[in-house]
């Protein structure tokens, strides 16, 4: 039998076993064609692979802390969304009630009683007014019709005013700094000045309240604001009535105290009057119980209430029967606690969590245990495959195509 291949392709016969479809032509695929085709293979694969990924924090040893913001990964990441190290964790933890000294020992400022002096230090803000010939104020000050600067004390605990050398103030209180800084200025430029000023700023002396307190976080010490009972008070805007008053804790380097601020209120204790130092800790747990999270590669995630007698990080895992041993990524334990001013993300590792003294949990934890690499690459292929399979239905069906 003779073929007129001639006709054949003239007629447009299909090529190496593409057939039409009924009611259908076919053709060479356009670029146009061939890219709808990966278009939508590429909007689906992102999409899956969206569904399978898990939440991730950057943790600290991740960030290279460069002040070039093109070589700096963490840069724009508020640094409270950067996981600390589980090192950090154990360092904020407050134990439990195990060898707590005796807060007798500990300096007190009763009420009436005439209170030391502020002196200065590192951070605290001073506005220094300096009185004399105007023909000096513009090179004393940055405005020839006010002879005001505002300074802060460094690290080293000096400050830098126009024509002097760094001042040292570290150490003394507002009228020997002053007194200081105008002797400076009598021996540079030979006549008598008058010096005024005040502290603007108190932030040489911080103090950290935690636990059930108003606002929790960071209180510095003013004259204002010198003993226990003020930074409660007006630092932390006092207690809640969930705070278990009778149970308070006063964290000094690596010394801890037993705190009766209850008995203090009623007037059995002087506890309120308690002195304190920068870098003190105040905390004071709370009476509600509350709840904690546990997500990711565990077998039971979910809500589990804290029992009165409270619940350690290991134990709280271990409820939640996890991590699972052979998806869960040990080395990548991220623990959310958001019952404070600001949320403090610490990436951890189970191996840390067993070799470390215990950590409880505190309402409202998040704790979510990564899944490992592996295991994500087999979730992905097995969510995307299926895709690849109905392919040539999708190509016969929308595009007329058949292999």
């Amino acid at each position: 039998m003779l073929i007129n291949h001639d006709a054949i392709s003239a007629a447009g016969s299909p090529r190496h076993g593409f057939a039409p479809a009924p009611g259908r032509t076919t053709g060479s695929r356009s670029p146009v064609f061939s890219g709808r085709i990966a278009l939508g293979l590429c909007l689906a694969v992102c999409l899956v692979a969206g569904c399978t990924t898990a939440p991730r924090w950057v943790t600290a040893d991740e960030c290279d802390w460069s002040p070039d913001t093109t070589n700096n990964p963490c840069a724009l990441i508020p640094s409270w969304q950067i996981a600390r190290d589980f090192q950090a964790l154990v360092s904020e933890t407050v134990a439990g009630d195990a060898q707590l000294a005796d807060s007798a020992s500990l300096q007190r400022l009763a009420a009436a009683a005439p209170r030391p002096a502020y002196r200065l230090g590192p951070d605290d803000e001073l506005s220094i007014a300096v009185w004399g010939s105007k023909e000096i104020w513009s090179e004393i000050t940055d405005q020839s019709l006010q002879p005001t600067r505002v300074t802060s004390v460094q690290e080293d605990g000096t400050i830098v005013l126009p024509l002097l050398a760094p001042v040292n103030v570290g150490g003394l209180t507002l009228s020997e700094a002053l007194a200081k800084i105008s002797d400076s200025y009598r021996r540079i430029l030979g006549s008598t000045f008058q010096v005024n000023g005040q502290i603007t700023k108190f932030r040489s002396k911080p103090v950290q309240l935690d636990g059930a307190i108003t606002r929790p976080g960071t209180v510095y010490l003013s004259p204002e604001v010198r003993t226990l009972g003020e930074a409660v008070s007006i630092g932390g805007g006092g207690l809640p009535e969930s705070a278990a008053l009778a149970k308070g804790l006063l964290i000094r380097g690596q010394q801890r105290y037993r705190i009766d601020f209850a008995g203090a209120q009623t007037g059995a204790n002087d506890q309120h009057n308690i002195e304190l130092q920068r870098g003190d800790r105040i905390y004071f747990p709370s009476r509600e119980t509350g709840f904690f999270y546990v997500l990711g590669e565990v077998l039971v995630p979910g809500q589990f209430p804290l029992p009165p007698k409270g619940i350690t990080l290991m134990q709280g895992i271990s409820m939640a029967r996890g991590p699972i041993m052979f998806s869960g990524n040990m080395e990548s334990v991220f623990l959310v606690r958001v019952n404070e001013a600001v949320p403090k993300i610490y990436s951890l590792k189970l191996v840390d969590i067993m070799a470390s003294p215990d950590v409880p949990i505190v309402p409202g934890d998040r704790i979510f245990v990564s899944t490992t690499g592996l295991s994500q690459w087999d979730r992905f292929w097995r969510q995307i495959l299926p895709l690849f399979g109905s392919a040539p239905y999708i190509l016969r069906e929308g595009y007329g195509v058949d292999f």
